[in-house]
């Protein structure tokens, strides 16, 4: 096959409920120069079977790896193979839109100063109806240097919006496959941070909500963002990075209290003192996650009874 224009990444580990649609969305792309990179994670026999049968598309490579459970490791092996001058990222649970890559590609190359891109999206669930009343109403689609946007939680950047230049992608490093999670939010700052981001405001990809998602508890969300936050100390304004690692050391601190875990509550507040201090925000959500910690668990339901 010709270099393709763009290498579509795709994971996968045993999604084979989901997994037909993600990859009937890309062979019923508008744009034809294209390479499918499907990353397996060890999957069953069924799945492989199934992977076996696309094998014998021309446009298809399937890359069977030894089960790590690590997502970026899983996109990282396909970068390594990728022949594109663009990378488009997919999940195996979500779909694309048939004219995604060319509405997509065609903005990139007219925008001189952006090399990386994501387009607005619609949730979906299970069964692939409509849920977009579920998005939270503060995400928008900022445009331009993201940065502060992304480390406030305001950019709506879901993996499979995401078309970016293999180069750039290269530049950044690509994943770091120590993030446990949120892998692909710690890329899109990386790619931030040396380029623009160009924006397409239609909703070209179908984002899905279930119960298999790849994720953890609370507890593990707030420590993956501060990980991410305290590898790019010294690259973005120390005042904002202080204020948001703030926010998300109290959110840990809160989440901690949520699981009844006093010694975690502590550990938190101890270790982010320093950097957090300032913040008004971090002294209230402690504060109540101390509170939480200590007071018994009955308590805790009386009063929440009595302010019902």
């Amino acid at each position: 096959m010709q270099q393709p224009l763009v290498s579509v990444i795709l994971p996968t580990y045993n999604r084979l409920r989901f997994l037909p649609a993600a990859v009937d969305s890309v062979l019923a792309q508008t744009l034809t120069s294209w390479e499918l990179l499907i990353a397996d994670d060890g999957s069953d026999r069924e799945t492989l079977d199934y992977l076996q049968s696309l094998e014998e598309l021309s446009q298809v490579r399937v890359l069977r790896l030894p089960h790590t459970g690590n997502p970026g490791a899983a996109r990282n092996a396909a970068l390594r193979v990728a022949r594109g001058e663009y990378v488009a990222f997919l999940d195996s649970d979500d779909s694309w839109m048939p004219t995604k890559l060319a509405v997509q590609v065609r903005a990139l190359r007219a925008s001189a100063d952006c090399r990386w891109s994501y387009t607005d999206h619609v949730r979906i669930d299970a069964a692939g109806n409509s849920i977009d009343w579920q998005r939270n109403p503060s995400r928008t689609l900022p445009e331009g240097n993201i940065v502060e946007a992304l480390l406030q939680l305001r950019a709506g950047t879901p993996t499979p919006t995401i078309v970016a230049e293999r180069a750039l992608i290269e530049a950044a490093g690509g994943f770091d496959e120590r993030q446990e999670l949120h892998e692909d939010y710690d890329l899109w700052l990386r790619l931030a941070l040396l380029s623009k981001v160009l924006v397409v405001a239609q909703p070209l990809s179908c984002v899905r909500r279930h119960d298999e998602h790849f994720s953890g508890g609370t507890v593990r969300n707030f420590q993956a963002r501060l990980q991410i936050f305290a590898k790019i100390q010294g690259r973005v304004p120390a005042s904002l990075l202080r204020r948001e690692r703030a926010r998300q050391a109290g959110g840990l601190a809160c989440a901690y209290a949520s699981a009844r875990d006093g010694a975690g509550v502590r550990r938190t507040i101890a270790t982010s003192w320093s950097y957090s201090w300032r913040s008004w925000h971090w002294h209230v959500a402690c504060s109540r996650a101390l509170l939480r910690a200590c007071v018994p668990p009955r308590l805790v339901s009386l009063v929440r009874q009595v302010r019902h």
